[in-house]
């Protein structure tokens, strides 16, 4: 059992770790986004297999860059279970993103459950997150 105070601190790292990676993403940093993932996270996307390990998942956030510029994306929890050094979250995203072969804004919405996990040097980052996006609609 985990008191009130550790409770509140993991709430809260889990949040930034969130807002790292909407910074990460909008700033075409896939490095700083990776790293906001366990060396051995999963990342499953709608309509592709699964990108396994960070450094793959690195590489297909750098390949996607070369696609798409994002230009807003936002993590909304809606609700965390914390087990102790996990944590399991339901959540929605919003995402803006430009092609690169030009077109107007693409605005992207979904839904992901995240797993996320406190690494030995204590920080929280996702251990297995599946997404599912709703229907684009164009800005």
């Amino acid at each position: 059992m985990i008191s009130p105070a550790e409770r509140d601190a993991a709430l809260a790292a889990i949040a930034a770790a969130n807002q790292r990676l909407d910074e990460a993403l909008m700033a075409s940093d896939p490095e700083a986004a990776a790293r906001c993932f366990t060396d051995d996270a999963v990342l499953g996307e709608s309509g592709m297999a699964d990108v396994v390990g960070r450094t793959a998942i690195r590489e297909f956030l750098a390949h996607a860059n070369t696609l798409r510029t994002v230009t807003f994306h936002r993590v909304i929890r809606d609700e965390i279970e914390l087990l102790g050094e996990r944590a399991i979250e339901l959540g929605r995203f919003d995402e803006t993103k430009v092609k690169a072969t030009g077109g107007p804004p693409v605005h992207e919405r979904g839904r992901h459950v995240a797993y996320w996990r406190r690494d030995p040097d204590g920080a929280w980052r996702i251990s297995r997150i599946v997404v599912s996006d709703l229907p684009s609609t164009s800005s």
